[in-house]
């Protein structure tokens, strides 16, 4: 299915994606729609500090990162499985966030932040403002977050924004090959800490 524009928002199977989302005064929330040069020459320059708690990004180069900003990302938009967006502060990508893995009332979380972003409350701001999106306009009952166990960080962002610790898992239980990771759940009913600051 084609994706369809429609006042500043992208219309995929009936759901709809705005090209901006309003976080703060200093943050906003931009659909991914670039080729993804951008978004990888800031791996780059932080990829010391993110694959201590994302290890895919040891192996991303650029190739694999042009197949997923110009090839995946756009498919499984025009699928309604992914909402992605780019974290802007202050007119600068600092990191990304979204909503993927959709399947059918639930969905999971994904973000990163660059290294110099950390502690100003970017990503709690950002998480938050797009759970409150999904809950209210893909009607979502609930978001998981699975964190490394390590990446106590993401762990506060989590907490921060309502979600709960539900169970901790292996390697080889979680499918990945690499470190155990933390399971948190988010639900409609927990609305994110501070959430009608996010709308």
């Amino acid at each position: 299915m084609a994706i369809a524009e429609s006042k500043g928002a992208v219309i995929a199977q009936g759901y709809k994606l705005p090209r901006e989302l309003s976080v703060r005064d200093d943050v906003t929330l931009r659909l991914m729609d670039s080729d993804g040069s951008a978004n990888f020459a800031l791996i780059e320059a932080h990829r010391d500090y993110l694959v201590r708690h994302i290890p895919y990004f040891a192996n991303l180069d650029q190739k694999r990162a042009e197949q997923y900003y110009q090839v995946r990302t756009p498919e499984l938009i025009r699928t309604s499985q992914l909402a992605p967006y780019d974290i802007f502060q202050n007119g600068q990508l600092v990191g990304e966030a979204c909503l993927q893995s959709r399947r059918r009332n639930f969905a999971e979380f994904g973000y990163w932040l660059a290294e110099d972003a950390q502690g100003q409350g970017i990503m709690t701001a950002a998480v938050g403002r797009l759970a409150t999106f999904g809950f209210e306009e893909w009607g979502l009952d609930s978001i998981y977050l699975d964190i490394a166990v390590s990446n106590h960080a993401s762990k506060a962002v989590a907490r921060r924004i309502g979600a709960h610790y539900v169970d901790t898992m292996s390697a080889s239980e979680m499918g990945i090959a690499y470190g155990a990771e933390e399971l948190y759940e988010l639900w409609e009913t927990a609305k994110p800490t501070g959430a009608e600051t996010y709308a």
